[in-house]
């Protein structure tokens, strides 16, 4: 098994050198250290390293923020923001960029190892998830219908949803109303509102699958007859921890 393989930008040579030396001991692979931005830029298109550790206030004609938006641009990479001030104004600045985490120095030991193996683990997470959405993506793609997902939640977010609501009904997803976990909302007719989220509610009570009929009007008023199934989904709790399912629009 690789190790994973870090890449240093600090113009401090000091600072280079104690970081290499502990990440060496704690079983990293220290690929490089630099200490201006356009060699950071290089090294990381090159080398692809699994995370950055970058000081922000590098000297030259990019600082660390500078530096670490361009390399986003070309290799998504998990970075680490090493900074001497803790003020707001770097802080803020820094955020573009989406770093997993930021140490003021003089940091400790503790403090920087959470951050490398944190930073590492969540950033392959989230790759995960996304490679998975993109897939959830493209097969959503090939059915006729509004494929959702939604989180039951206090706030009852949507996760997921294809570009077939915008089709059928004429609207955006941030132009409908969502009431409660009805993801076509303020669309449904009201007579058929209440009959709706109760099947809804008793799915989520029981565990089993629903399917659901009901009219709603699109965005140029007219009236048409849906078919939704859905059913819940668990942790490994054996809870309900969201809901996913398909709207058929039935001519």
């Amino acid at each position: 098994m690789s190790l994973p393989r870090i890449l240093i930008v600090e113009d401090e040579a000091i600072t280079a050198l104690e970081l290499t030396r502990i990440l060496q001991r704690w079983g990293f692979e220290v690929v490089g250290d630099v200490a201006n931005g356009k060699n950071a830029l290089k090294m990381a298109q090159e080398l692809k390293p699994d995370l950055i550790i970058m000081d922000i206030n590098l000297k030259g004609h990019m600082d660390g923020v500078d530096t670490a938006m361009a390399i986003s641009k070309i290799y998504d990479v998990p970075i680490i923001f090493l900074t001497a001030h803790g003020n707001q104004a770097t802080i803020r600045k820094a955020q573009a960029v989406k770093p997993v985490h930021y140490i003021i120095k003089p940091y400790r030991e503790n403090e920087l190892r959470f951050a490398v193996e944190s930073g590492i683990e969540n950033h392959k997470i989230f790759q995960e998830l996304k490679n998975n959405e993109l897939s959830y993506r493209a097969m959503a793609k090939n059915i006729p219908g509004i494929v959702y997902k939604i989180y039951v939640d206090e706030d009852g977010h949507i996760e997921f949803l294809n570009d077939f609501l915008q089709e059928i009904t004429g609207y955006f997803p941030e132009e409908i109303d969502k009431i409660d976990l009805a993801v076509m909302g303020s669309l449904i007719v009201k007579e058929d509102l209440e009959r709706v989220l109760n099947v809804i509610k008793d799915s989520i009570r029981t565990g089993l699958p629903y399917e659901v009929s009901y009219k709603i009007n699109d965005k140029q008023g007219n009236f048409k007859l849906m078919e939704e199934k859905g059913r819940p989904t668990f942790n490994t709790r054996d809870e309900v921890t969201s809901i996913e399912g398909v709207i058929f629009y039935s001519p």
